[in-house]
């Protein structure tokens, strides 16, 4: 499924793609898709893909599921939380500004959401190496990484949940000010800590 254009609703939206006997599963989407009020509900079959794609949830959550594939995001504003379902890679093209807890589901799958401009509040993720950036703070919620997990934060990094890492940790403060606590880690690798 193809869309080019702009999408605008006071209430939900959701924009899907599903197989119907051919081959083509894999939501495209070039322009702008806008919910004052409501949620963003974004699958695919296959793979996710909105390169060229702002989606803004004002008050609402964001969901993006590629069933079989992986999913692709360009700048995402959400107002109550952002779900990710993957079964392949996810990456981002622009920042992302989540107010509430993101979840990322992608087991098995890398994970680079490293723009320095994202703003996070709460994070749990599951899946394979994974990069995660924020010009704050970041929480942890419960997560498990089975390859390495790379944090970066401007502000605070802590957890509110165990954060479980098979391969190695780094985690940086990119300011003086800022703080590493994460109280309840289970690392199997190295654990590397820095404040710059």
């Amino acid at each position: 499924l193809t869309i080019n254009g702009n999408v605008s609703a006071d209430g939900d939206v959701t924009l899907a793609a599903q197989d119907a006997g051919g081959t083509e599963d894999v939501l495209h989407i070039s322009g702008t898709v806008t919910s004052t009020n409501g949620n963003i509900d974004v699958s695919a079959d296959d793979s996710v893909d909105l390169e060229h794609i702002a989606l803004t949830a004002n008050n609402g959550s964001v969901t993006a599921t590629g069933t079989k594939g992986s999913v692709t995001l360009d700048r995402l504003l959400a107002g109550n939380g952002l779900t990710i379902n993957s079964a392949g890679a996810v990456t981002q093209f622009d920042a992302f500004t989540i107010t509430g807890a993101t979840n990322i589901n992608a087991a098995g799958q890398g994970g680079t959401l490293d723009n320095a401009s994202n703003d996070f509040g709460t994070v749990s993720v599951t899946g394979a190496n994974v990069t995660l950036a924020d010009t704050t703070n970041i929480i942890f919620d419960t997560s498990t990484v089975t390859g390495n997990l790379d944090v970066t934060a401007e502000g605070t990094i802590t957890d509110s949940g165990t954060v479980t890492v098979v391969g190695n940790l780094s985690a940086t403060t990119t300011t003086h000010s800022g703080q590493i606590n994460l109280g309840t880690l289970a690392v199997s690798g190295t654990i590397g800590l820095a404040m710059n």
